[in-house]
């Protein structure tokens, strides 16, 4: 497999509503310890923003977007 370009994607919490916070255990070298830190949880995994500096690529990044994007 030919890797052609590269981009930058974020997800998209404003339109997926994301919100929800849930406290988890931070890891350390693969050990899960009793400190914890707040993650958000993200609620569609499908919606992400492309970063416009990217865009110099823009031949090939348009031949795998969706058409009606």
């Amino acid at each position: 497999q030919n890797i052609l370009s590269a981009v930058n994607v974020q997800h998209d919490c404003a339109s997926s509503s994301c919100g929800e916070f849930v406290s988890v255990n931070i890891q350390q070298e693969r050990t899960e310890t009793t400190k914890t830190k707040t993650s958000l949880v993200h609620k569609n995994a499908s919606h992400f923003v492309l970063n416009a500096h990217s865009l110099h690529n823009y031949a090939l990044i348009s031949q795998v977007i969706p058409q009606p994007l």
